[in-house]
């Protein structure tokens, strides 16, 4: 059932609770009206929507003045245009609600979507459909197999109402894909043919974000910055956004050349003190610890999210190179004498930020700087 139609129940509920006398037993059973909205979103949980949107449809038009009345015939809307494909039935409904109803919760709701679908359907009803069954099947099937069914229709249907938005979502599948060059061209197509729609400066957003990705803030900067001269406020956002997610872009890409630097320096350090080269054969106690340890670590991260668990291996492999070379350079220079406290703890802080490199380059080789981010500053989901 959707969560809606629940609320809508227990309000009721909650209603006649409120509305009960003082000192009153049970509450009184639900009204026949309720007792059949509530068998036909039954029927739309258990997937059968064709007899849901007609259920409800019945109790709108058979009890127009019962206060599920509204409900129901919003409800068939909504089942008709997300469930069914049939934006023109929803149409209907929707502007049955808003004109029968115009004191009713939903009415404003209702008649956003009717207008909204009043101007999708000037282009006729079969590419509204298709549109429709792309966006709500997206998840379900093949990426490409989507993205294919979006150029087609675009292909069959240029004049399509929706075109503009078909473009910006075709262009962020492909974006989300690594398909660079393609989403480049798709969000320009956009800028071209809709220079005036809001979806063209979402587009022109997101081409700065190809750009960034690709390594050009400066070209990203660029339309960031036109998007801040523009006169829309939503655009200004936007390129306020963009700015901030550059200049965050260009301070993670100093780390990583700086990270990068540090452990080459590091490795080369530990390596060049180890004497004899003979060592360089041994396999130190300490990897044969850490080995299975790590190993279970990476088998857990796997097995929970792929992104973790790439970022989770590299920290392993890495962890095992610094295992390596640490216990190597430490097992030469006690065979010289005993080590003093200041070098000790030289040694373990070059240790720390060797580990402290080797964590950010593979959280942000994998993608996952924002999720770690957002985690330390909001804590851990909880379910």
């Amino acid at each position: 059932m959707r969560a809606w139609a629940i609320a809508v129940v227990v309000w009721a509920g909650v209603a006649r609770a409120q509305a009960a006398p003082s000192g009153a037993g049970a509450s009184p059973p639900p009204t026949v009206a309720q007792q059949r909205f509530e068998a036909a979103t039954a029927l739309e949980a258990k997937g059968q929507f064709a007899a849901a949107a007609d259920a409800l449809v019945k109790l709108g038009h058979g009890s127009p003045d019962d206060s599920f009345a509204a409900d129901a015939l919003y409800e068939a809307a909504v089942v008709a245009e997300e469930r069914l494909a049939d934006p023109t039935r929803a149409r209907t409904l929707y502007e049955e609600v808003a004109t029968k109803y115009p004191s009713n919760r939903l009415s404003r709701r209702a008649r956003t979507r009717a207008d909204f679908l009043a101007r999708s359907l000037t282009t006729g009803e079969e590419p509204l459909r298709e549109y429709q069954d792309i966006l709500a099947k997206a998840s379900t099937r093949p990426r490409d197999e989507s993205r294919q069914r979006m150029v087609d229709l675009l292909q069959r249907h240029p004049e399509f109402a929706l075109a503009d938005r078909a473009l910006f979502w075709l262009g962020q599948r492909l974006a989300e894909e690594r398909h660079w060059d393609e989403a480049q061209a798709r969000f320009s197509e956009l800028e071209r043919r809709f220079p005036t729609s809001e979806w063209a400066l979402r587009g022109k957003k997101s081409r700065g974000d190809v750009l960034l990705a690709r390594w050009h803030p400066k070209a990203a900067r660029a339309l960031y910055r036109e998007l801040i001269e523009s006169s829309d406020p939503l655009a200004r956002s936007a390129g306020t956004e963009g700015m901030a997610d550059s200049v965050s872009w260009i301070v993670r890409a100093i780390l990583v050349v700086v990270s990068l630097i540090y452990l080459a320096a590091f490795a080369f350090a530990q390596l060049r003190s180890v004497t004899p080269r003979a060592r360089f054969r041994r396999v130190p106690l300490e990897l044969w610890y850490y080995g299975p340890v790590a190993a279970l670590f990476v088998a857990a991260a796997v097995t929970e999210n792929r992104a973790v668990g790439w970022a989770t291996t590299l920290i392993a492999l890495g962890g095992a190179a610094l295992v390596w070379m640490t216990s190597l350079s430490s097992a030469s220079r006690l065979a010289r004498g005993p080590i003093p406290i200041k070098a000790r703890l030289g040694r373990a802080a070059a240790i720390f930020f060797a580990i402290g490199a080797l964590g950010f380059l593979a959280v942000q080789a994998t993608g996952l700087t924002d999720i770690v981010v957002e985690t330390f500053r909001a804590g851990p989901e909880r379910s």
